[in-house]
């Protein structure tokens, strides 16, 4: 002060600075509630829960929107009341709603305008700033220095007081809390974890997964109603097993035989085929029917797959389609449905000749269903159907019968009496274990002969041109 010449400050000086200090609170205030109405024009934009937007109104002082967040609140709990009994068209609802829409624009607004007179505000406050600055730059500069090493050292002073306090408290609160404690070993961090032993968690969770496993695997046998192994079939039934067909990709309704003719599943036909031979050896023809317990077994994919390895053999091979409820050997053969066995056998005027369809095989004739008939139980009992027999006995030297599902109707039960061989196809996966006994009592009760399973879809034998599924 000496060497400057500058014992007061001037009264001016002092005005000036608190007032600059004022604006600078002030500003930091409105940059604040610029802030906060931003959130809250966010909050209103985006949809989300309004509360937050109240609060922050709550900060900003303006009761005005503040009552109308609340009556807004209150107008979408009843339109949520209304709208669960009510459809939108409801008068009271509908004019609930647009209440709702007017109050929303109302808050938007008032804030907007409260967003512009806070800015507006700001505008005057820097305006004065700048102006106060002015005036500052008129002043000697030496007063300016003065008024700053002021300030500063009013800070530092205050500052090292309260430093000097909390030293002599904290000191205070060391001394009263001194304890006559020894250091009798110091801490030390042990090599190996003695918790979690992971070693011996691993162990156990291993012993616990197997045991696990096999308590699992010993369950699911015990409960499994379905047949799965060759063993597990032969061991519930004394029916002999003729044939084991292994599982392929089914390319639509093709004859696969006749694709893979050098495969694991004509092998299997051929096999099957040797059988059927073994067993029929004394007769000049042999009437073979195929059927299973349920649908989806796949029968008649095996129906015509045998018919195929047949006539490879150079055996007159013919297919009839007898499932006159469900009809499929057409779709293996690409023909349309036109006449067939239901037409020869429910009308006295179809010959033989009508119904029997070539293929492209030298060996290999069909006969399809036909039109599908109302009645098909009483068609089956027609007198004519042992007249075809007869009769194409005397031209082929396997005759293959696609029949009806046992466990779905009683036809096939009709037709058994002028067949040869009676082959039920069970398929692996899918089969019950109770279809054995259901048949076994089936053929008790009628007193049916010469009856033999095919097990389908095994998984036992493959090649690069068979796919299992």
């Amino acid at each position: 002060k000496i060497e400057n010449k500058v014992i007061n400050t001037s009264t001016q000086l002092d005005t000036i600075i608190k007032r600059m200090s004022d604006i600078e609170i002030e500003l930091s205030e409105n940059r604040l509630k610029k802030q906060l109405i931003d959130k809250i024009l966010n909050i209103v934009n985006g949809g989300e829960n309004l509360d937050a937007a109240v609060v922050y109104l709550s900060e900003l002082g303006d009761t005005r929107i503040i009552n109308y967040f609340s009556l807004l609140q209150e107008l979408e709990f009843k339109e949520n009341q209304l709208s669960t009994k009510y459809t939108s068209e409801y008068p009271e609802l509908f004019s609930i709603s647009q209440q709702i829409e007017s109050i929303k624009k109302k808050i938007f607004l008032g804030i907007k305008n409260l967003k512009s007179s806070i800015t507006y505000k700001a505008e005057n406050l820097k305006k004065l700033k700048v102006g106060y600055e002015h005036d500052l730059k008129g002043l000697p500069a030496k007063e300016i220095e003065l008024i700053n090493f002021t300030r500063k050292h009013e800070v530092n002073s205050k500052m090292y007081a309260y430093l000097l306090k909390k030293k002599s408290e904290n000191d205070m609160i060391k001394v009263a809390t001194i304890s006559d404690y020894e250091v009798i070993e110091r801490a030390y961090v042990p090599a190996i974890p003695i918790k979690p032993k992971k070693s011996l968690i691993l162990l156990v969770s291993v012993l616990l997964g197997f045991l696990f496993g096999v308590i699992l695997a010993i369950i699911h046998n015990a409960i499994s109603n379905k047949i799965d192994t060759r063993e597990e079939l032969e061991n519930n039934t004394r029916l002999p097993l003729y044939g084991v067909i292994p599982a392929y990709k089914q390319r639509g309704h093709n004859i696969e035989v006749f694709k893979r003719k050098q495969s694991p599943l004509s092998d299997a036909y051929r096999r099957l085929r040797t059988d059927l031979e073994l067993l029929s050896k004394d007769k000049n023809s042999n009437i073979v029917l195929l059927s299973s317990m349920v649908s989806s077994e796949g029968k008649s994919n095996v129906a015509v797959n045998l018919g195929a390895i047949c006539q490879l053999a150079g055996f007159k091979s013919i297919i009839i389609d007898l499932d006159l409820r469900n009809p499929d050997l057409h779709n293996y053969f690409d023909t349309d449905i036109g006449s067939g066995i239901s037409s020869y056998l429910s009308d006295n005027t179809y010959n033989i000749g009508d119904i029997i369809y070539t293929t492209e095989e030298p060996n290999l004739d069909f006969i399809p269903v036909g039109t599908v008939p109302t009645n098909p139980s009483e068609i089956i009992l027609s007198n004519r159907l042992e007249k075809l027999f007869s009769e194409l006995k005397n031209r082929y030297d396997y005759i293959i019968i696609d029949s009806s599902s046992l466990g779905t109707s009683t036809d096939t039960l009709s037709v058994m009496k002028y067949t040869d061989i009676n082959l039920i196809v069970l398929k692996r996966g899918y089969s019950k274990k109770s279809y054995i006994k259901f048949l076994e009592k089936i053929i008790a009760k009628y007193d049916i002969h010469n009856v033999g399973l095919v097990l389908n879809k095994m998984k036992d034998h493959t090649d690069k041109d068979d796919i299992l599924i």
